[in-house]
């Protein structure tokens, strides 16, 4: 199915238009590159896990006492892992577990997106956006596309959209920050008309 129009609609929600893209949008559904860029997305978090060792505790390295003719069982320092407050023995390390994933095919993922939002009519452009400066407004518009916290929006506007900001309902991403994870677990995806030269030529279509 091509696809090369998407309906554009103003700050009340009113359909005003459509889009028509210079090429058609008739990318195959290939789950297997979402599912490689969503995996290198979420590889590139980071995983501070750790702990400090015997050797990196701040504390003396004497020995407590002597080794022979205390009485006592046999101590070294006070950072040894059986101690309170002394290393951990095996601690935990920071590890990347990033791996490389091509331009073209981030790209290419988006693009299949943006194909499937398209097809499904989940892809709409809103006229005027930088007008809307209060929160309340935002909401409405939202709850004309039945909006809720289990079908959540994502609004790409050239910067975070101030008056969606504090919604619980939408996410906000400007046109730089364009990726494939934000798009799929949202249900709808709202793009800012001056927004839409960007995202072209971001996604080479």
């Amino acid at each position: 199915m091509s696809v090369t129009s998407v309906v554009i609609v103003n700050e009340s929600g009113e359909a005003c238009g459509q889009y028509n893209f210079d090429t058609l949008l008739n990318e195959a559904y290939r789950p297997d590159i979402l599912h490689q860029v969503i995996r290198w997305q979420g590889m590139k978090r980071k995983m501070p896990h750790a702990a400090k060792t015997r050797g990196e505790i701040n504390y003396s390295n004497r020995k407590l006492y002597s080794q022979r003719r205390s009485g006592r069982a046999r101590r070294g320092a006070f950072g040894a892992p059986q101690t309170r407050g002394g290393g951990v023995a095996f601690a935990p390390r920071p590890v990347i577990r990033d791996f490389g994933c091509p331009k073209n095919m981030r790209r290419h993922a988006l693009r299949i997106a943006l194909t499937r939002l398209v097809q499904e009519s989940n892809l709409v452009i809103i006229k005027n956006l930088n007008t809307i400066h209060k929160t309340n407004i935002m909401n409405q518009l939202l709850t004309k596309f039945e909006i809720n916290r289990r079908n959540r929006a994502l609004i790409i506007s050239p910067t975070h959209h101030l008056a969606a900001r504090s919604l619980p309902i939408a996410d906000t991403l400007p046109i730089e920050g364009l990726n494939l994870r934000s798009i799929m677990r949202c249900s709808k995806v709202f793009l800012a008309e001056e927004c839409v030269d960007e995202a072209k030529r971001r996604l080479r279509i």
